[in-house]
């Protein structure tokens, strides 16, 4: 794995952005400073000025035999310089005469290109540069594809969110002669779990490169490729129950299933999904082999397959099974399994990686073993959410300790992360400061991909809680892992004030302060909040004595909240109210009941009007929906009961 070529932006100088226009979200406030009427002739658009040019002067070549990814790439610039000065560029192609002001995209015969190592670019890496007065933005594939998104952040363009961007006005907008942008990955798999990204589009503009829940970049060649678990999103962990199903082979061979307290099981055990197969079957490893080699048969382009424990499952207790535990213990019996697995499926498809999970019954490393080099295996590490010195968090420190001994025995080790809570989605979780630890810990141990699990599913849930920010948080550092603090916190406001306009200090002050609540309280409780298992009423702290809330800390965030809303207008105001549930909801679950109980007939209508208008926006903004058939919104009428109380949600 190369190492990062962090991109330079000492020789990029912007002008201060002083507005900007919301591309197609933004009605109303755009997010970011507005400008008052009297002023609104200054800031008419003019031409848009790179390297001392006009922009709208110059021509975009790409080759006479361009790539489809070639030609979106020209597509995304053409599109992004029309928004700013209503120039359509001219496409050309490499066969024509020079002109005197050209964008060259990918490779060329221009001479600009000469210089150019497009082999070591591979398929993500780029280069953007000016070469006398023209622009060069060379790559391959997704990397041309990224160059050119690179160059557009230079002009001062931002893509929050699928349907939220950041444009520039052109006499805003300067662009030095010396720019000088690279960028080389240091993750090869990098992927996030939030609604967000799930758009194809937007996700290539983050530089996420997995095809996860995104059919369209997996069928369409126009976006450079993808790295991708062959099956796609259903086939990403816990594939062990496609690949031996016992709706398939439980009735004729039960022995193909684990075996529990003398029953060979059907299920799992302790809920999940389906029964672990028995690893001393012979039957059952040819079934899989088989089965998996007849999967990989359907994705000729396909770059890895999944082969991982079922969730929720024992391992096999049978009499062959146990003696293997006593003698290489239950990881080291997996692995061996998954050794042999991966020997065999080489023999007919040397170039797919098989990929396991470091999870349950596989979570520490074997002993004596070494993993063959055609697996990688993703450690599921859950780090800590709210600790960053592992001196400080025994979690943490176990976590970290069991990524460096993954590294020592596997050469492609990649991590399943967890920023969020799966107990409580509405959970506040400000762990900020821990993402960027995490991710940098990550690259520094040689960690080469990342999987971000944000939310489960997302269709289930719309990124409840500050899910928009988190995901573009999410792929940034992904992006450049060693990104300093103040990089770090530079897109984390750039974000705020994009996405939530005039609102963006009353977020951070939320941020800021629900932060300190569970510090507070972590103190006297424990740890917050890990994977699976979140105290709902944790911030919340009851005196028994005088049948009271202490409302000071509740009192304060609500008026946080509500100056958000007072700032903003139209949908930038959607933003802000639909970041707001995961508060109202985890106050109300919890405080409720006792305020109606012990409060008077003011606070009563007062908590019935709230509760009323959280649920309208629950439906509005679709924080939660259906998600296979265990998360349900029920259609609630009674708003005097609490969401805890009426059961609004249906696991």
């Amino acid at each position: 794995m190369k190492k990062s070529v962090v991109i330079k932006v000492f020789a990029l100088i912007f002008a201060v952005v002083t507005a900007v226009v919301g591309a197609t979200a933004c009605g109303g406030n755009s997010g970011g400073n507005s400008i008052s009427d009297d002023k609104k002739d200054e800031y008419k658009p003019a031409a848009l000025t790179s390297n001392g040019e006009d922009i709208s002067n110059y021509n975009i070549v790409i080759s006479l035999s361009p790539k489809k990814s070639d030609e979106y790439a020209a597509e995304i610039l053409q599109q992004k310089i029309k928004q700013v000065t209503g120039v359509t560029l001219s496409v050309i192609g490499d066969d024509t005469s020079e002109t005197p002001l050209e964008i060259i995209l990918g490779k060329t015969t221009r001479k600009e290109c000469e210089n150019v190592d497009y082999a070591a670019l591979g398929e993500e890496s780029y280069i953007v540069k000016i070469e006398d007065k023209d622009l060069v933005i060379a790559g391959n594939d997704r990397g041309l594809i990224y160059g050119v998104y690179a160059y557009l952040e230079a002009l001062g363009f931002r893509f929050y969110t699928p349907d939220t961007e950041k444009i520039p006005f052109a006499n805003d907008v300067f662009v030095p002669e010396k720019l000088d942008l690279s960028w080389t990955p240091i993750f090869e798999y990098r992927e996030t779990m939030y609604a967000a990204t799930w758009n194809a589009d937007y996700a290539l503009s983050q530089k996420i490169n997995s095809d996860f829940q995104r059919d369209d970049l997996k069928n369409n060649s126009k976006y450079g490729g993808y790295v991708g678990y062959i099956g796609g999103g259903a086939w990403l962990v816990h594939t062990f129950q496609y690949l031996l199903s016992p709706l398939t082979y439980y009735s004729e061979h039960p022995e193909y299933f684990a075996e529990i307290n003398g029953v060979r099981m059907n299920k799992a055990d302790k809920g999940g999904t389906w029964a672990q197969p028995c690893l001393s079957s012979e039957g059952a490893y040819q079934e899989i082999l088989a089965n998996a080699l007849k999967k990989i048969a359907t994705e000729p382009n396909g770059k890895m397959i999944s082969i991982s424990e079922n969730d929720g499952a024992s391992a096999c207790q049978c009499a062959e099974c146990r003696k293997s535990y006593e003698k290489f213990g239950e990881s080291g019996t997996f692995f061996r399994y998954l050794n042999r697995l991966a020997k065999d499926i080489a023999k007919v498809y040397p170039d797919v990686y098989i990929d396991t999970l470091s999870y349950s019954l596989s979570k520490n490393p074997p002993e004596n073993l070494e993993i063959a080099d055609n697996i990688i295996v993703r450690v599921c590490p859950e780090m800590c959410r709210f600790h960053t010195d592992p001196k400080e968090c025994e979690r943490l420190a176990a976590d970290e300790k069991r990524i460096v001994e993954w590294k020592k025995i596997c050469k492609n080790t990649y991590v399943y992360w967890y920023p969020i809570v799966w107990a409580n989605l509405f959970a506040a979780i400000p762990n900020y400061d821990e993402m960027l630890y995490d991710v940098r810990y990550f690259a520094e141990q040689g960690v080469k991909g990342v999987y971000a699990e944000g939310y489960p599913g997302s269709a289930a849930f719309s990124d409840p809680e500050f899910g928009e920010l988190k995901a573009y948080l999410t792929a940034k550092l992904l992006a450049n892992p060693y990104m300093s603090e103040s990089e770090y916190k530079y897109h984390y406001r750039d974000f705020l004030e994009g996405y939530y306009g005039e609102a963006a200090e009353y977020i951070e002050k939320y941020h800021e302060h629900t932060k300190k609540m569970i510090k507070k309280n972590e103190q006297e409780n424990g740890h917050y909040a890990s994977i699976f298992s979140a105290d709902e009423n944790f911030l919340f702290e009851f005196d028994r004595g005088t049948r009271s809330y202490d409302l000071t800390d509740i009192d304060y965030v609500n008026s946080l909240w509500e100056n958000a809303t007072e700032a903003t207008y139209g949908k930038t105001l959607d933003h802000v109210k639909k970041s707001r549930i995961h508060w109202v909801y985890i106050e109300l679950y919890n405080t409720m009941d006792n305020r109606v109980l012990y409060g008077d007939e003011n606070i009563r209508e007062e908590l019935y009007a709230r509760n009323e208008e959280l649920y309208r926006d629950m439906v509005k903004y679709k924080t939660i929906k259906k998600f296979s058939n265990a998360y349900v919104l029920q259609e609630i009428k009674d708003f005097t009961l609490s969401p805890k109380k009426a059961k609004w949600l249906r696991p």
